[in-house]
C-alpha cells in the first residue's frame, strides 16, 4: 500500500507546527520535520530510505528539500528510478505525481527554486552571523562616545562642520546623528 510521506526542514523557530498543518491538510499520512541545525543528510537519508515504491514525497516548498538545485534534481532522480512519486504544494511543474506539463514551465520552476534557495541562504547565513554578535552593514562612525561629545560641543555653539571636523567624521554625519539621538 502506498503512503504520503510529508517532509520539510525550517529555520524559524515555531515555523515547525504551521509547515505541518500545511502538509497534513494535503492528506499525508506520516510528517517528517527538521529544524535547521540538525545536518541535512542524515534526516534527508532517513526519510528517503523509509519511502518505498508506489510512495509520494511531499513538500510545500521544493527549496525544504534540497539546499541547491543540483542535490534537488539529483534527489528527484533518484526517487523516480525506485518508483516513488514527488509533489510540491507550491511547484505544479516540479512535481512527478500529476499532470504533465511544458519544459518551459519546468525550467521556470527550477529558475525560481534557485533563487529561493540563494535567498534562504543568505538570511541563514545573516540569522548566524547575528547570532554571533555580527551586525551587517558598515559600521557606525558615531561611537557613543563621540556622540556624547559632539552633544556637548553643539550645547556650546559649535558648528557642525567645526563638530566634524573635531571628530573626524562628516559633517552630515554630525547632523544625522544629532537629529537621530533628539538634538
Amino acid at each position: 500500500m502506498s503512503a504520503r510521506i510529508g517532509y520539510s526542514r525550517f529555520a524559524v523557530e515555531g515555523a515547525g507546527s504551521a509547515i505541518e498543518a500545511q502538509l497534513f491538510a494535503a492528506k499525508v499520512d506520516h510528517v517528517i520535520l527538521r529544524d535547521q541545525t540538525s545536518r541535512p543528510d542524515e534526516q534527508l537519508k532517513q526519510a528517503l530510505d523509509g519511502l518505498s515504491s508506489g510512495d509520494v514525497l511531499v513538500v510545500v516548498s521544493s527549496d525544504n528539500l534540497s539546499p541547491s538545485v543540483e542535490h534537488f534534481v539529483r534527489t528527484i532522480a533518484g526517487l523516480y528510478e525506485r518508483g516513488i512519486m514527488f509533489h510540491s504544494l507550491t511547484e505544479s511543474a516540479l512535481c512527478t505525481d500529476g499532470d504533465t506539463v511544458s519544459q518551459g514551465e519546468v525550467f521556470q520552476a527550477l529558475d525560481s527554486l534557485r533563487r529561493r534557495l540563494i535567498s534562504e541562504s543568505t538570511k541563514e547565513g545573516m540569522l548566524r552571523a547575528a547570532a554571533e554578535g555580527c551586525v551587517p552593514g558598515r559600521p557606525r562612525l558615531m561611537t557613543a562616545e563621540k556622540l556624547e561629545a559632539a552633544r556637548a560641543l553643539r550645547r556650546a555653539n559649535c558648528s557642525y562642520s567645526k563638530i566634524g571636523r573635531a571628530l573626524q567624521v562628516s559633517e552630515t554625519t554630525v547632523r544625522l546623528s544629532l537629529k537621530a539621538s533628539g538634538l
